[in-house]
């Protein structure tokens, strides 16, 4: 993105509005204009589920918690029915996806959310997740195994 520096100075001295110009292509800073500024960060759009995300390198972490709705219910509900079936208050998976209107696998998908590591959880609760993880690769395969669920959803590398 270039800027000219008036703009940039009128923009932080709250001065008379001058749109900001953004220039299409790669530019380096020999061909920026004496007046420009030229500003470059190494950034990626990600599809992540039904929306693009900007992901920033060496952000994770200190990213803002970005709470996921889908997520959170679906580890919630898989939590809820495990105890459920485990209690004794239902038989079967059959049965309790009757009752929430799913078929038998996807409540099956659903219930293994029971199985996710703890700080897998934790993460996903505190809108911590990492930016590709969504509900439909969560519910993909959730592997028993807590180190290779942390590999395979991204959590291995915060």
């Amino acid at each position: 993105m270039c800027l000219a520096k008036a703009t940039l100075r009128a923009t932080i001295l709250g001065e008379k509005s001058h749109p900001i110009s953004a220039l299409g292509g790669r530019h380096d800073r020999s061909e920026a204009h004496e007046d420009e500024l030229v500003l470059t960060i190494d950034a990626r759009l990600k599809r992540c589920g039904r929306e693009m995300r900007l992901i920033l390198p060496g952000t994770s972490g200190t990213e803002t918690p970005r709470q996921d709705a889908a997520l959170i219910k679906a580890v919630a509900r898989g939590f809820s029915w495990y105890e459920q079936i485990i209690s004794g208050k239902t038989a079967t998976v059959k049965a309790l996806a009757a009752e929430a209107c799913y078929s038998k696998s996807h409540a099956n998908r659903i219930i293994r959310c029971a199985l996710l590591a703890p700080d897998i959880v934790e993460k996903i609760l505190a809108g911590k997740q990492p930016p590709e993880l969504n509900l439909k690769t969560l519910l993909n395969d959730i592997p028993v195994d807590w180190t290779e669920q942390r590999r395979v959803f991204g959590f291995a590398r915060s």
